[in-house]
């Protein structure tokens, strides 16, 4: 059970810091000579950081949820589900714009791996089971 709320709490902590990087630096936060030249369309940084308060309040629910694991623990799957269906979008977006900076890619192999083990931590040593 330990394991589980260790990793939770890594994710939640990723969320948060991530989400408030991308909250308060918009699109212009990235080191993307093209994009911080440009001015970024206003639909584009307004739907950023709408997504970034979203990715906050998914680490905070994260969070949230190692509080009392063993009446909470039920949204692990959910949650599991969250930080993998991020990687798949990634992964589609890298094949079909082409590949992101390191720090985008490392983002795929992390997102990817979170939600095997949460999964893998949930089934195996979630309080309900």
């Amino acid at each position: 059970m330990m394991a589980l709320c260790l990793m939770l709490r890594g994710v939640a902590g990723i969320a948060g810091v991530t989400g408030l990087m991308s909250l308060f630096k918009g699109t212009q936060g990235f080191d993307n000579t093209a994009l911080a030249e440009a001015h970024p369309l206003p639909e584009l940084e307004n739907q950023f950081r709408f997504l970034a308060v979203s990715w906050i309040g998914y680490g905070a629910t994260c969070y949230w949820v190692t509080l009392n694991l063993a009446k909470r623990s039920e949204l692990v799957p959910l949650l599991a589900a969250i930080t993998f269906g991020g990687a798949v979008a990634r992964i589609h977006s890298y094949q079909r714009f082409g590949k992101p900076k390191q720090f985008h890619v490392t983002g795929i192999y992390t997102e990817l791996l979170s939600g095997i083990l949460l999964t893998y931590f949930y089934l195996n040593y979630s309080p309900t089971k």
